[in-house]
């Protein structure tokens, strides 16, 4: 059955696994972007080692976890407030804010019009230019923001692995907030950078107005099952925000988790390092395919577009739906692209994993070329 693969997530291996027939054991997951070396070792003993938490309700407060966040991102802890996963505080920010619209520049995550749709509040959408390497284009942005609408900005972007950079991301906040409408600038991918802190924009949200970071511990330090995300904003903003919220937001494994990830700078190191050598890999062998073209990225995700086909007798216009049904089949999972708003039918995604397992994705679309 083709197309399957068109979710609104990466990741779904149970429902692969059932569609292919085939163990979910036996697939690798390209489709979903998370560290493929799994958690540092320090938040596996944390975890095992704070099991008699599990007889007590966590802080409310969450000070000890906030303190530590606040020296990851080097802002005050009093902008801070944690929650279950970057999804649970966007759904959260957009209920808090009650805007008049919501703006997103697509192709995006698509978290961030749903949580506005799902209480009825109009979406508003700004394509990003793919002829000039999926670009902002600020004027087009901001001529469909008005006063009381709440933009979303995703940087580095999922899916397109793009960054912009922080002086750009600082105007664009400014121009926003001067016509009386309020950014959140999604940071859950700016750990896989060089050096994070130097793009991230959290400092200047903790210290003004009319702008906030979100981010995610989900994907760096590969903890999806466990949900962990942050929002920094001015310090009257987030005690607004954690009035209006349900307590109890993060478990107590949760934040032992968080608490072990954020101090382990050598884990950190080593998978920015990985990823970069790995993202250069993959990248330099769809190049050499000579019909799938890779969207330098500067995260552990590739946007490709597919530009040809490697057997134009069986695919004549080989489509992501062609595409992510023949590795499925060959037992390697990529994201087919056609839910994020203006990528179509010719976009996949594939996420950065260790070397042998980005040889085998490598082969498998070797072998389509002999596909019979």
């Amino acid at each position: 059955m083709k197309g399957s693969s068109h979710m609104s997530h990466g990741g779904n291996v149970a429902a692969a696994a059932r569609l292919y027939r085939v163990p979910a054991g036996s697939l690798i997951d390209f489709s979903a972007n998370i560290v493929p070396w799994g958690p540092p070792a320090s938040v596996r003993e944390a975890i095992t080692g704070s099991f008699e938490a599990i007889k007590r309700y966590p802080d409310p407060d969450y000070g000890r976890l906030r303190r530590a966040l606040g020296r990851f991102l080097k802002v005050p802890v009093d902008c801070l407030a944690v929650g279950n996963g970057a999804a649970d505080l966007i759904h959260q920010l957009v209920r808090h804010v009650r805007p008049r619209t919501v703006v997103v520049v697509d192709p995006t995550f698509s978290e961030y019009g749903a949580a506005a749709r799902g209480i009825g509040i109009e979406v508003f959408s700004v394509m990003l230019d793919a002829a000039r390497g999926f670009r902002l284009n600020a004027k087009a942005l901001l001529s469909v923001v008005d006063e009381g609408s709440l933009v979303f900005l995703c940087n580095p972007n999922n899916p397109t692995g793009g960054l912009l950079p922080k002086p750009e991301t600082l105007a664009v906040a400014e121009a926003i907030r001067s016509q009386g409408a309020f950014m959140a600038v999604d940071e859950s991918f700016l750990d896989f950078l060089p050096d994070p802190r130097s793009e991230s924009v959290a400092r200047e949200a903790g210290a003004r107005s009319g702008l906030a970071v979100i981010g995610s511990l989900t994907k760096f330090f590969a903890l999806p099952g466990l949900r962990l995300g942050y929002l920094v904003a001015d310090t009257a903003f987030v005690r607004a925000f954690a009035h209006g919220r349900a307590p109890w937001t993060v478990n107590a494994f949760a934040e032992q988790a968080g608490l072990a990830a954020v101090a382990d700078h050598g884990f950190a190191s080593r998978v920015r390092l990985l990823v970069g050598e790995e993202r250069e890999y993959l990248t330099e062998g769809m190049e050499g395919l000579g019909w799938l073209q890779p969207q330098p990225s500067t995260v552990n995700f590739i946007l490709a577009r597919i530009t040809g086909s490697p057997d134009r007798r069986r695919w004549p216009v080989l489509t992501s739906s062609d595409l992510t049904d023949a590795l499925a089949r060959r037992g390697v999972l990529v994201r087919d692209c056609r839910s994020f708003a203006g990528l179509g039918s010719d976009h996949v995604r594939v996420a950065v994993r260790d070397r042998s397992d980005n040889k085998r994705l490598l082969a498998a679309l070797r072998s389509l070329a002999h596909d019979s």
